[in-house]
């Protein structure tokens, strides 16, 4: 599959949350994260909004999934990022 969405850096940015050390996140089913900023500079991680060009469906991923570019990089392949591959995302916050 082909994600697509903003890189994450670019949506703080936009939302004036450039500076945070780091966002809170959080999922319709009450996942919730804390992801450290630096990631978003350190890699292209984007906010996925759709894949291979149709929205995410609630139902599944949707309707925001936070995606690091795993296959690109293997050292995101540990427990550490996969917790925060975090899907049906509702809310971030920074913290």
């Amino acid at each position: 599959m082909a994600y697509r969405g903003p890189l994450m850096r670019d949506v703080l940015h936009a939302l004036g949350l450039r500076d945070a050390a780091s966002v809170f996140c959080l999922a319709v089913n009450d996942y919730s994260v804390e992801i450290p900023t630096r990631d978003f500079h350190d890699w292209d991680v984007i906010l996925a909004m759709e894949a291979d060009g149709a929205p995410l469906p609630p139902r599944e991923t949707g309707p925001l999934w936070i995606i690091y570019p795993v296959s690109d990089h293997p050292e995101l392949g540990g427990r550490v990022y996969s917790e925060r591959l975090i899907w049906q995302l509702i809310r971030i916050e920074a913290r």
